[in-house]
């Protein structure tokens, strides 16, 4: 097995040879992970790619290398999440990257830049673009779903499912996921209706997560849904406490940060 050092100088070497790649990579005071870099590879191949890793791992430099992709070539990008707190925050984002003229954001009850050629958007917002044929998705290249295991929810797991399987054969799709026990099958099922789908599964995560960008958030411990609703605080003996509010997520960010 290789060491960790070797781990570092391999995805090194394979970081310099894409030209986008590499272009990319200068943006950051870091250096990417493996499993990042072999997901930007993929993308940057032409493929479709599924990653599967930790909350907090850094997954979503895979979907922001999509963007730089899309921009690099002359083409659009839509990075969608499954809630509107997730796409104000990633907004903000690639606002402080790219400028607020280069993004939009569209949440349903929030339209700001939405004809940019790099949008912030709720899955659904895609989902109705899709099947009104908006005039928005010409020359759109990729698409990265954020929290794409939110396709297991019963209620609204079936708005991922035709996202992928709705999107033309063009667009390069950025799945991000948590770490699920069926990634394999998911995987297996995305290339069944997509095509070529590289698999990139990352079960641990070392050290200080690199490339975590954005506010941090929890995923329930039962199944793999996502849950926003969730307020942060400490009791009266200090130990951190955990609890749902709806209205929590403001408190939930000022609780990190304290």
């Amino acid at each position: 097995m290789a060491t960790p050092a070797q781990r570092y100088a391999a995805a090194r070497r394979r970081s310099q040879g894409s030209q986008h790649l590499g272009t990319f990579q200068e943006q950051y005071d870091f250096t990417l992970d493996e499993f990042q870099i072999e997901a930007c590879q993929a993308l940057d191949s032409g493929r479709d790619v599924l990653v599967a890793a930790p909350t907090g791992s850094g997954k979503t430099v895979v979907g922001e290398f999509a963007i730089h992709l899309a921009r690099a070539t002359g083409r659009k990008a839509f990075y969608t999440t499954p809630i509107k707190a997730l796409s104000n925050q990633k907004y903000r984002d690639l606002v402080a990257m790219y400028g607020e003229d280069e993004v939009g954001l569209l949440t349903g009850d929030v339209s700001i830049n939405g004809h940019a050629a790099t949008v912030v958007m709720t899955t659904e917002v895609l989902r109705n673009m899709v099947y009104e044929g908006s005039s928005d998705l010409a020359n759109l290249g990729f698409v990265v779903l954020d929290e794409v295991h939110y396709l297991a929810d019963r209620e609204r797991g079936a708005v991922w499912e035709e996202l992928i399987i709705q999107l033309p054969e063009s667009v390069a799709i950025a799945a991000l996921s948590a770490t699920v026990s069926n990634v394999e099958e998911f995987g297996a099922w995305m290339a069944t209706v997509r095509g070529d789908t590289r698999i990139v599964l990352e079960e641990h995560r070392e050290g200080v997560a690199r490339g975590v960008t954005g506010s941090p958030h929890f995923f329930t411990s039962s199944g793999d849904f996502f849950c926003p609703a969730l307020a942060v605080g400490r009791d009266e003996s200090g130990h951190l406490r955990v609890t749902t509010d709806p209205d929590g997520f403001e408190r939930f960010l000022e609780a990190c940060f304290a």
